[in-house]
C-alpha cells in the first residue's frame, strides 16, 4: 500500500491488500462478544503494595518532622519506582527552585533534611531535573493549577505535625512468585488467582506486620473516632465500599479483646488487612434485566485500579455513593477525570513495559550495560504513555521518530541531549520508525551475541497481531552459527527450504528480518 497516500491503492493493489487482512484474522466472527464472567479478582502483588502504601499515607514517610523541626530539620523521603539519576525537593519553602534542594540517594530511597520555618508549604519532587511528581507518602496535598496536584507539609516548632514518618513495610514480601500464562505478558491474569496456603499464611503475616509498625500513629488515620467510628471510617477505605452493620459488630467485637484504644485499632486493621474482602476485589455486580453489571463501589474499584493501579480515594467511593457511576456517562467522566492524574501515566509505563515484555531487558548479557538498558527501557515507556495520553495516534506509535531522552539515551542513539531531560530528540528516521524501532525493543528480542529476526517475528504476530503459533518440535534446532560472511536471511535459509519448518517460519522469518536494518 502507497504509505504517503493509501487512496492510490486500487484494483489489484487493494485487491491484494484485502486478501492480507483476510489471511491474518482467518475466519471472521461478528457475534457479540460473551460479557465478562462475575468472579473475584484477586489483587496482584504490583496491586497490593499500591493499595497498602497508598491506605497509610495519611500517616507520612515522605516528610518526617523531628523532635523539634525548626531546629532539627524537616526530613523528606522518597523511594522512585524507576531509576534515577537526581532527586530534588522544590516547593514554596525555596521558591520552587528545581535544583537548590538535592537530596541523598541512600539504597534507593533519597532523602534529605533541611530547617524549614513554621508554616505550611507546598512542595514537589523533581526527578532528574525535569520531571515533577508529588509526594506519594504526603499526609496533605493540595491543587497545583495545572491538573495535578502538589503535596503540604505542615512544620510546626516544637515537634507538632501531621507527619509522623512511619514506615510501612512491604506487604509482598514473602509472597510466591507471580505467575503468567503462556504469551500472556500482563500481570492481571484474574484466573490464575489461586491462593495457597502459603499465600494465606503470608497474607495473615503482613497483615500483622503492618499494623505492628503502626504503633500509636494508628489513632491518625481516624483521629477523634470511637471504635465504631473506626471500622465505618478506615473500613470503608480497605474493602472499597461501606461496611455492613453485621461486619462493623465484628470487628468491634474483634476491638474488644485489647483495651488500649490504640492495640484495638491495630487489630482492627490487621483483621481487615487479612480479610478475603480486602484481598479480592469484587466483579459480582447486581442483576440489571437479564444482565448483571458493576455495582458503583465496583465500578470504583475497576477504575482506579485500571488506571491508577491502586484502591480508589475517598473522593471515587464517595462519588459512587452518589450514583454517579451507575450510568455509563458517568463512568466516562471519571475515566476521564482519573486519567488527568499523574498516576495514570505511571499505570501506562507499566502497560508499555509489560506489552512489549520490556520487564525482561535486564536480563540480557550485551555490551550495553543494565542501568543503560533500563534508561532505553524508560524512554520507550515514556513515549508509549505520552501517545496515549498526549493527543497521538496508532500511527504515532509506530511511525513517530522523535522519543523521549536524557543525555545517556540521546548518547546511545548518537544524537544531541536535549535541553531539558526527558524531552523528545529526533531520531534518524532512516534507522528509526516508532515504537519497534526503540533500542530497548530491539534489544530485548535479541541473543547476546546476535540479533534474533524469529524471536522478532513472533514478537509482532503475537503482541501486535495477537497470533499464536505451535510450540517448535523438540528437534527443530538452534540458532544457526555467526557467520560474519552470511548475511541472517541466508543464516536462516533451512527455515525456508525445509517444508516441516517452512510451516511456521513463512509467516515469522520475513517479519524478523525486516528488523535488520534498526
Amino acid at each position: 500500500m502507497p504509505f504517503s497516500d493509501p487512496s492510490e491503492c486500487t484494483g489489484r493493489c487493494a485487491e491484494a491488500v484485502a486478501d492480507h487482512v483476510l489471511s491474518l484474522s482467518g475466519e471472521l466472527d461478528c457475534s457479540a462478544p460473551p460479557s465478562a464472567p462475575r468472579r473475584l479478582r484477586l489483587l496482584t502483588r504490583r496491586e497490593h503494595a499500591a493499595t497498602v502504601r497508598d491506605l497509610f499515607a495519611p500517616l507520612g514517610g515522605g516528610t518526617t518532622p523531628s523532635a523539634d523541626p525548626c531546629t532539627d530539620g524537616t526530613t523528606f523521603r522518597f523511594t522512585p519506582s524507576r531509576a534515577v539519576s537526581s532527586v530534588s525537593v522544590a516547593g514554596s519553602f525555596n521558591g520552587w527552585d528545581a535544583s537548590a534542594w538535592p537530596m541523598r540517594d541512600e539504597g534507593g530511597t533519597w532523602t534529605l533534611t533541611r530547617v524549614v520555618p513554621e508554616g505550611s508549604y507546598e512542595y514537589k519532587f523533581v526527578l532528574d531535573g525535569s520531571e515533577w511528581v508529588p509526594d506519594p507518602s504526603a499526609s496533605a496535598t493540595s491543587p497545583d493549577g495545572f491538573g495535578g496536584v502538589n503535596s503540604v507539609v505542615v512544620v510546626r516548632c516544637g515537634g507538632a505535625g501531621p507527619g509522623v514518618g512511619v514506615t510501612i513495610p512491604d506487604p509482598t514480601t514473602g509472597l510466591p512468585p507471580e505467575t503468567r500464562p503462556e504469551a500472556y505478558p500482563f500481570d492481571l491474569q484474574a484466573d490464575d488467582g489461586i491462593v495457597t496456603l502459603v499465600h494465606a499464611t503470608e497474607y495473615l503475616s503482613a497483615a500483622k506486620r503492618v499494623a505492628d509498625a503502626l504503633g500509636d500513629s494508628v489513632a491518625q488515620l481516624v483521629p477523634g473516632s470511637d471504635r465504631t467510628g473506626f471500622v465505618r471510617s478506615f473500613g470503608r477505605r480497605a474493602f472499597r465500599r461501606p461496611l455492613s452493620d453485621a461486619e462493623v459488630g465484628r470487628y468491634v467485637e474483634l476491638a474488644n479483646l485489647e483495651s488500649d484504644e490504640n492495640a484495638a485499632r491495630r487489630l482492627i486493621v490487621r483483621g481487615l488487612l487479612a480479610s478475603p474482602v480486602f484481598l479480592y476485589r469484587s466483579e459480582v455486580g447486581v442483576l440489571e434485566g437479564r444482565q448483571y453489571r458493576l455495582d458503583g463501589y465496583e465500578m470504583a474499584s475497576a477504575l482506579s485500579y485500571g488506571l491508577l493501579g491502586t484502591t480508589p480515594p475517598d473522593a471515587l467511593l464517595d462519588a459512587a455513593a452518589r450514583g454517579e457511576l451507575d450510568s455509563d456517562e458517568g463512568v466516562r467522566r471519571t475515566a476521564e477525570s482519573l486519567l488527568a492524574d499523574p498516576r495514570a501515566r505511571d499505570t501506562l509505563r507499566v502497560f508499555a513495559r509489560q506489552w512489549l515484555g520490556l520487564d525482561a531487558i535486564g536480563e540480557l548479557s550485551r555490551e550495553t550495560s543494565l542501568a543503560t538498558r533500563q534508561k532505553l527501557r524508560e524512554a520507550t515507556e515514556r513515549f508509549v504513555a505520552g501517545v496515549l495520553l498526549d493527543g497521538g495516534s496508532f500511527e504515532d506509535l509506530l511511525t513517530a521518530r522523535a522519543i523521549p531522552a536524557d543525555g545517556e539515551v540521546a548518547a546511545h542513539y548518537g544524537v544531541s541531549a536535549p535541553s531539558t531531560p526527558w524531552s523528545d530528540v529526533e531520531l534518524p528516521s532512516e534507522r528509526h520508525a516508532g515504537v519497534l524501532g526503540h533500542a530497548s525493543v530491539q534489544l530485548r528480542y535479541a541473543h547476546s551475541d546476535q540479533t534474533s529476526p524469529i524471536a522478532r517475528g513472533v514478537f509482532v504476530r503475537r503482541r501486535l497481531l495477537c497470533q499464536e503459533f505451535a510450540p517448535p518440535p523438540p528437534d527443530a534446532g538452534g540458532v544457526p552459527d555467526v557467520d560474519p560472511s552470511a548475511t541472517t536471511r541466508e543464516r536462516f535459509r533451512q527455515h525456508t527450504e525445509n517444508e516441516r519448518c517452512a510451516s511456521c517460519h513463512q509467516y515469522i522469518d520475513d517479519l524478523g528480518f525486516a528488523f535488520e536494518g534498526f
